[in-house]
């Protein structure tokens, strides 16, 4: 197999999950020590903090087009109807 073909795959499984996958919050940690403690390896307190609420839509499986594109094409070329203005 090449890298190429098993690129392509990861795309496409990508494609197919994106809604489950892209519609989830990221999260972050936040690690803090106890600064009394000669060994600062032991206390250590690690909490998950909200970093982005992210939403993916089905219409963003499908890019906008560029409107330079657009413009080149003299109004041939339409924008995609989810991502007109």
């Amino acid at each position: 197999m090449m890298l190429g073909q098993l690129l392509n795959r990861e795309s496409l499984r990508n494609l197919i999950v994106a809604m489950e996958i892209e519609n989830r919050p990221i999260y972050g940690v936040t690690i803090t020590k106890d600064t009394g403690n000669p060994d600062e390896n032991t206390n250590k307190a690690y909490k998950d903090e909200l970093l982005l609420e992210r939403v993916f839509k089905p219409e963003m499986y499908l890019l906008p087009i560029a409107t330079d594109e657009i413009r080149k094409n003299d109004g041939k070329l339409l924008q995609i109807p989810t991502w007109r203005e």
